[in-house]
């Protein structure tokens, strides 16, 4: 993809840059169960260029595939299928932005995961006061990173950390405490002091049921990025991008994805 976009799988934005890209996207921790999928793109004007987009200029890609692969236990790919052809439709209209939409079948999962299945449906909340609920979150999340405390901030991402082994296929226990134990010292190092203030963000609520929730950047530097992030002494800067859900039985969000 040579323009800024944007990749959807059943409304949830899973992927965007701003200059293109040229690699995979894996579908896994959006896929919770077998069945079917939409995935949608859109394509902006390029940074600095155009006010719109024409859809019939060269630079467009002229196509998306959709794989199945198999891998073994050091993910490597040991099997991958024939690519089904996901067709772009374009024409030579000029677009503020391009979208399109194909719906895709996923047949072999060998699991299911619960997700955010069971959570609330935030499209009907009073938009100020969730508003308030997810800033207020953040705003906590940002105070443990900013301790440094990576077990409080561990124990809020069990539920993500568990499906992302079962959608991961990491079931050799050592590699998965060992990227644990890593998590942990870079909240402990690089976390502690040097997270900046939340600013700059707005709310975008994702899903074809309303249930996940996020706060990202607005900022034309930073768009869609995450809120959490440092600013290091060396002037790294590392982002912790997440995905919240509200569980039908709780009052408290609860993180499910990066």
């Amino acid at each position: 993809m040579y323009l800024p976009f944007e990749l959807y799988l059943n409304d949830i934005l899973i992927k965007h840059g701003t200059t293109g890209v040229s690699s995979a996207v894996e579908l896994n921790p959006w896929l919770l169960n077998n069945g079917t999928y939409k995935v949608t793109i859109k394509f902006f004007p390029d940074v600095g260029g155009d006010t719109v987009v024409n859809m019939g200029k060269e630079q467009l890609p002229y196509r998306l595939d959709f794989y199945k692969v198999i891998i073994n236990d050091n993910r490597d790919i040991e099997q991958e299928s024939e690519p089904i052809n996901l067709p772009l439709i374009t024409t030579n209209e000029d677009l503020p932005y391009f979208k399109q939409s194909w719906d895709i079948e996923v047949k072999d999962l060998p699991y299911e995961l619960e997700g955010w299945q069971n959570g609330q449906d935030l499209s009907t909340w009073d938009k100020e006061t969730l508003q308030k609920k997810v800033i207020a979150y953040y705003e906590k999340l940002r105070t443990i990173l900013n301790n440094g405390d990576a077990n409080s901030f561990n124990h809020l991402c069990v539920q993500r950390d568990k499906e992302t082994n079962v959608f991961n296929y990491d079931y050799n226990s050592r590699i998965v405490l060992e990227e644990f134990e890593n998590s942990s010292r870079r909240i402990r190092e690089y976390a502690k002091g040097n997270m900046v203030p939340i600013k700059k963000y707005t709310i975008k609520i994702y899903g074809k049921n309303n249930q996940l929730v996020s706060l990202e950047r607005v900022d034309k530097e930073n768009m869609r990025e995450g809120v959490l992030r440092t600013l290091e002494p060396d002037g790294a800067i590392r982002i912790y991008n997440i995905k919240l859900y509200l569980p039908k039985d709780s009052d408290e969000f609860v993180i499910i994805r990066k």
